[in-house]
């Protein structure tokens, strides 16, 4: 006999999967874990999800959608270029690592977990880049070369420092950082020419 998928169960599997990644972190999340949060048996977390990963990834997407939400928000307004920048660099470097108990650094572990055996999808990497992009172009009269390739490099160097957070090895000059990146950032913008984020 087949079983039937209930919408509550599923939405139960992920509340509680999204409180327990965020109090322990994606590697002590057992599934026993889950299931005993959700108030499920454990194998019952199978019929929603193929694996602990495609749960967490069904917990991480509406997150970081909603992370970048807000960061869509905070600059809604900001038509300054260094202003722009800056504001995306705290977001990447300072906000998201930090924000809800560092739960971006489940994408660390997760990810640093998989097996080769298992697919990874690229569509919610290349979604945040486009973002990233967009927004850096944004309030511009014309758009710069390399946007693309900045937001890839920013977003790699984003998995850096929330690492860093979940180790308490933060730097202690990181604004002074951001702001250095930024003026190195729009000195070399300066000479590119137009393109478009792809």
């Amino acid at each position: 006999m087949v079983q039937v998928k209930k919408a509550e169960v599923r939405e139960a599997i992920v509340d509680g999967a999204y409180r327990v990644f965020r109090e322990k972190g994606y590697n002590a999340a057992s599934i026993t874990l889950l299931g005993q949060v959700a108030g499920i048996a454990p194998s019952n977390i199978y019929a929603y999800f193929g694996s602990k990963l495609e749960l967490f990834f069904a917990v991480y997407e509406p997150w970081i959608h909603k992370q970048f939400g807000r960061l869509e928000a905070k600059l809604t307004g900001l038509d300054d270029r260094r202003e722009r920048l800056v504001g995306i660099l705290e977001f990447l470097w300072i906000d998201l690592p930090t924000h809800d108990n560092g739960f971006a650094n489940n994408l660390i572990q997760a990810v640093s977990n998989a097996s080769p055996k298992e697919s990874l999808s690229s569509d919610l990497l290349e979604w945040c880049e486009g973002t990233l992009c967009r927004l850096m172009q944004e309030g511009e009269a014309k758009s710069h070369a390399r946007l693309d390739q900045l937001s890839h490099i920013l977003l790699m160097a984003f998995g850096g420092f929330a690492i860093r957070h979940h180790l308490n090895a933060v730097r202690e000059d990181v604004d002074e950082l951001i702001q250095s990146v930024a003026d190195r950032l729009l000195a070399g913008w300066a000479g590119d020419e137009a393109t478009r984020c792809r």
